[in-house]
């Protein structure tokens, strides 16, 4: 998964590979910029060698640095939705007929 950076023009500027894990799929990616400068983004990975997915939550710092990797659940995950909104981190996606909801305090 990529970060594409564009400038007041909305032209691509630079892109920046945030996830690149071997026999690791990682698609239809959805994510929230915080106020700290801290990124979370949801996108349901395929492991290549299993064919196993689940939605899983990546947050980059700052500095584009891989702070930490949750794994959320899932089976035949959808795309995730993100959003944060009054201090919460609100996710949600669909898997095998069931619509899933997830919301986090973020301090």
């Amino acid at each position: 998964a990529s970060l594409l950076i564009f400038d007041a023009r909305r032209d691509p500027i630079e892109r920046k590979v945030l996830v690149d894990e071997e026999n690791m799929n990682v698609w239809m990616v959805s994510g929230v910029l915080l106020e700290n400068g801290y990124l979370v983004v949801h996108a349901p990975v395929t492991d290549l060698s299993s064919l196993d997915a689940n939605v899983v939550r990546f947050v980059f710092d700052a500095e584009g640095e891989l702070v930490s990797e949750e794994s959320l659940g899932g089976e035949a995950p959808g795309r995730p939705r993100t959003m944060f909104f009054d201090g919460y981190l609100y996710t949600t996606w669909d898997d095998s007929g069931k619509t899933y909801l997830r919301f986090d305090r973020v301090p």
